[in-house]
């Protein structure tokens, strides 16, 4: 794959060097992003957001919602994760007011072209093989970027991006 995707992709330095999407990033609460993107796939108003996150048990203590291919989760009223998917869950949807070059990355970008272009723009990350701390991520590999807590996700066998997000509990040994 190439990296001619990447060649114009500010959108992606920004959010790996800030852990922003725009307007969006993480410590944001309900209002704040329904102000800058609009309420949620399946939510029609603020007040209706409110319900669903009063409704956030111990056993599932995060809201999570989607818009498209992006997903916030949040604890309480505040984001704590923002992360784009590219395995096709949501399609290829991306709310107004985040910058549609993310679609470039969908099928055109992968593991090796990502690291490239970390290296070239001087973004300090670790390699992280998350097969070691759960069974269930066997081949799957991040890329953290611990200024920012995001992470970049890719399958090492077949070398297809999955996600990049930032999460607020980064460094807390879980993958996103």
């Amino acid at each position: 794959m190439s990296t001619r995707a990447l060649s114009d992709a500010s959108f992606l330095v920004e959010f790996l060097t800030t852990g922003r999407l725009g307007r969006i990033g993480l410590g944001m609460n309900l209002a704040e992003l329904v102000t800058a993107i609009g309420p949620p796939d399946g939510v029609g108003s603020l007040d209706e957001l409110r319900a669903w996150a009063a409704d956030v048990t111990p056993e599932m203590p995060f809201l999570n919602i989607g818009y498209g291919m992006l997903e916030l989760s949040f604890e309480a009223e505040t984001a704590i994760r923002v992360r784009v998917y590219f395995d096709g869950r949501g399609g290829s949807v991306l709310p107004e007011g985040v910058d549609q070059g993310w679609h470039s990355l969908i099928g055109s970008v992968d593991a090796d072209a990502l690291r490239e272009f970390v290296v070239a723009h001087s973004i300090a990350c670790e390699r992280e093989d998350w097969s070691s701390i759960l069974p269930d991520y066997a081949g799957v590999i991040g890329v953290v970027v611990p200024r920012s807590k995001v992470s970049i996700v890719f399958d090492e066998t077949t070398g297809c991006l999955y996600s990049i997000g930032a999460d607020s509990h980064f460094g807390s040994g879980l993958p996103t």
